[in-house]
């Protein structure tokens, strides 16, 4: 009966040299997974993308000066808020109560419903209440050509974006702080986070369009702070709602995305 020789492992049949350049192998692929892992949720979460739908005002996702840290390369919301002439402390008790939760808590339902997964969002409507969604930081002609095409004027832009039924209700001009002729026949509907850089950029294009079509639009602000992107932008559209309270909204969210830095970069110390 002949004798069999055990056999060798893989790891004794290598050079040490080998051995080596295995576990190296090994150790950066071990590590590549572990950062796959950890960026995933990050990336699933906090893209340009909300996917905290349907949570109650109680549970609302407002960050508080414990959470993050309140100061920032901007300026102050303080300074804006005492810079526009509000009653201050009328407006720093409304925005630590959260007075305006459930308000900005159904605009982020609202738009999400719609289809919105980042910001900014726009809703143009029409006069029979046709609507064409534009997702993302889009040109001041594309708008403009969207809005010749529903007025049934000559359009020289080309691939514009295209009619789709979507769900949002329409301006009430005595509920909501309106830019434009609260009669217009074009309703433009802005869904948005004081936080995004891409949505500071939109803030001007939006005023280029205004301009640019006079009495036959509107425009109206609406909420969508990304939370997992902007963690103070909840907080910021809180008090904008504040500044509304004392019929300065649109001053206070025209010096915020005049000044802010975009991604946390403005101070909410109160």
């Amino acid at each position: 009966m002949e004798e069999m020789e055990p056999k060798k492992g893989l790891l004794s049949s290598m050079t040490p040299g080998q051995v080596f350049a295995l576990g190296l192998g090994g150790g950066v692929m071990v590590l590549c997974t572990i950062g796959f892992l950890i960026l995933l949720p990050m990336v699933l979460g906090g893209s340009g993308f909300n996917f905290g739908k349907g949570q109650s005002a109680d549970s609302v996702k407002t960050v508080d000066a414990a959470q993050v840290s309140n100061t920032g390369s901007g300026p102050k919301i303080s300074d804006i808020a005492k810079g526009i002439g509000l009653d201050y402390d009328k407006f720093k008790s409304c925005v630590e109560s959260k007075k305006y939760a459930d308000k900005v808590q159904a605009d982020e339902d609202e738009v999400q419903a719609a289809g919105g997964q980042g910001t900014p969002f726009l809703v143009v409507m029409g006069p029979k209440g046709q609507t064409v969604p534009i997702k993302g930081a889009y040109p001041a002609e594309i708008i403009n050509g969207v809005i010749q095409k529903m007025l049934g004027q000559k359009v020289t832009v080309a691939n514009l974006p295209v009619e789709e039924k979507v769900s949002v209700r329409s301006i009430d001009p005595k509920k909501e702080p309106i830019v434009g002729n609260a009669n217009a026949k074009i309703s433009l509907i802005e869904y948005s986070d004081f936080e995004c850089p891409f949505c500071k950029r939109f803030h001007a294009t939006m005023q280029q369009v205004m301009a640019a079509n006079g009495d036959n639009v509107r425009w109206v602000y609406r909420h969508f702070p990304l939370d997992s992107l902007h963690q103070k932008a909840r907080t910021e559209a809180l008090a904008s709602e504040c500044a509304g309270e004392q019929g300065k909204f649109w001053e206070f969210t025209n010096s915020v995305f005049e000044v802010t830095p975009s991604n946390d970069g403005m101070d909410i110390t109160l």
